[in-house]
């Protein structure tokens, strides 16, 4: 998928590698039921008739399964259905699950699943990536984020190329009455972050802090955000470009805070209920006034010629961002295979 920025009629092409990196046919499987077994033994569990019991020990299995050179293949967690993290004896309840390098995709296995955060008590976040030394994505599919309060969902500080993706999801009922931390925060150095919301569901919340981020690039695509109550908080975006496309917010009561920053804004409804403010931003659209843009109250309308060039242009930068993403991953394989015959040369001459 591509998405396209309009800052001053110049195309600002970003790509989030979904279909480059997460192969889903030839990834390997690891499946997970959320139940505590008698003689439960974790080493080599993943299989559909030996399932792991938690999101972590099928994490392990990968791990334990690969080599140092194939840790970044993309694979798959697979949820069978019931609730996760049901109670506070479930399997994992307390874990904080590190995805550093990993290219991972957790999906429900048929129907959505449910991840309850009710019983999580550590204050750590449920999946993190503190120290990715490569790139990585990592694909949220079809589930059902719940009642989390004392517990963080995701928390990355990456200084390579991390892209996170939500699609099918929802994220509801999250509680929270201190500012100690927002349930989603992603940070990293310019241009190596993006955050992808893709026909989900983000309501009924009560918190501070839902969603921060810092140098990122963020799309809210068919997404709604709806009777959600952040005091504090509820978005704020520094650093970033921004498309929110096909989407609504209403009944929210917050602030949406976007500094230094690109905001794009299209076919969207935003109501007057949800506070929103920028800085040192540009936004398109019409929305912005002064230092604060207001979302107007219809869809807006674009002429078919105007669609049809759109398109047109669409369809080029598509096939030269190809072409650019294809000499990228060669690039970057040249210069992985050079440092490791570097690191095998230097194993070599301290042998001898």
């Amino acid at each position: 998928m591509f998405i396209v920025f309009y800052r001053k009629n110049i195309f600002v092409v970003v790509f989030l590698f979904l279909s480059t990196f997460i192969q889903v046919d030839s990834s390997p499987t690891f499946f997970i039921k959320n139940i505590n077994y008698i003689n439960y033994n974790p080493i080599g569990c993943g299989t559909i008739h030996h399932p792991c019991t938690s999101i972590q020990d099928g994490v392990y299995s990968f791990l334990n399964q690969s080599t140092t050179l194939n840790k970044n293949q993309s694979f798959i967690i697979s949820l069978l259905p019931g609730i996760y993290y049901h109670s506070n004896i479930s399997s994992g309840i307390d874990d904080s699950i590190s995805l550093d390098g990993l290219n991972i995709t957790l999906q429900s296995y048929s129907t959505p699943i449910t991840i309850s955060g009710a019983y999580r008590t550590l204050s750590s976040p449920l999946f993190s990536v503190l120290n990715s030394v490569q790139s990585q994505q990592i694909v949220f599919k079809n589930i059902i984020f719940d009642s989390f309060e004392f517990s963080p969902l995701i928390d990355v500080n990456s200084d390579d190329i991390t892209n996170v993706v939500f699609t099918n999801c929802s994220l509801s009922n999250f509680q929270q009455q201190s500012n100690d931390h927002t349930f989603i925060k992603l940070s990293s150095t310019p241009d190596m972050l993006s955050l992808e919301l893709n026909n989900c569901t983000i309501e009924n919340n009560n918190v501070p802090s839902l969603i921060q981020l810092n140098n990122s690039i963020v799309s809210f695509v068919n997404t709604i955000f709806t009777n959600n109550t952040v005091p504090n908080t509820f978005i704020f975006i520094e650093n970033s470009e921004i498309l929110v496309l096909n989407s609504t917010f209403t009944s929210n009561f917050g602030y949406f805070f976007c500094f230094n920053s690109v905001l794009n804004y299209s076919n969207s409804y935003i109501d007057s209920s949800l506070n929103i403010s920028c800085s040192s931003c540009e936004t398109f659209n019409n929305m912005h006034d002064s230092n604060q843009f207001y979302c107007p109250t219809e869809y807006p309308q674009q002429s078919p010629q105007k669609d049809a060039l759109i398109l047109t242009y669409e369809a080029l930068i598509l096939g030269l961002g190809v072409l650019l993403l294809i000499s990228i991953i060669i690039i970057i394989a040249s210069i992985r295979k050079k440092e490791r015959n570097e690191r095998d040369e230097e194993r070599a001459l301290l042998i001898q």
